[in-house]
């Protein structure tokens, strides 16, 4: 048993074993100086590694020739801005929320339970406008 906790915490120190290509570990690398505890992964025809920074968790895609997709990173209410949580508030309480970075927009993906304990998926763009609703 010690063995297998010691390669958990060797794993999660270091990363995973899947070995995306160099151009994806060069981009990462430059883009998340920081990053620790890398999982990465192969999805479909893209790399996407989950890690953290700052105590926060993010998830970037890369493409095999290691250009950045897009990242997601999880926040807490406390880190959201004043125009995304007024919109989150007056619609019901907030389960969780995704700040999705794809190059040219910034979109925030929340999940929010109302009164009636219905939950629901928002999109909201930077100024807290919905940009989608659906219930969960």
């Amino acid at each position: 048993m010690k063995k297998e906790q010691s390669q958990f915490i060797q794993n999660l120190l270091n990363g995973s074993r899947e070995q995306p290509p160099a151009s994806c570990m060069d981009t990462f690398r430059s883009s998340f100086t920081d990053a620790i505890a890398q999982e990465w992964s192969l999805v479909g025809e893209h790399y996407e590694v989950v890690f953290y920074r700052n105590s926060l968790e993010h998830t970037a895609r890369f493409t095999q020739n290691g250009v950045l997709l897009d990242y997601r990173l999880k926040l807490t209410a406390d880190l959201l801005p004043p125009a995304i949580l007024k919109t989150v508030r007056a619609k019901g309480e907030l389960m969780n929320s995704v700040l999705m970075n794809m190059g040219r927009s910034i979109v925030y993906e929340m999940i929010i339970r109302d009164s009636n304990l219905n939950r629901y998926q928002l999109e909201l763009n930077e100024l807290g406008e919905v940009l989608a609703e659906h219930q969960l």
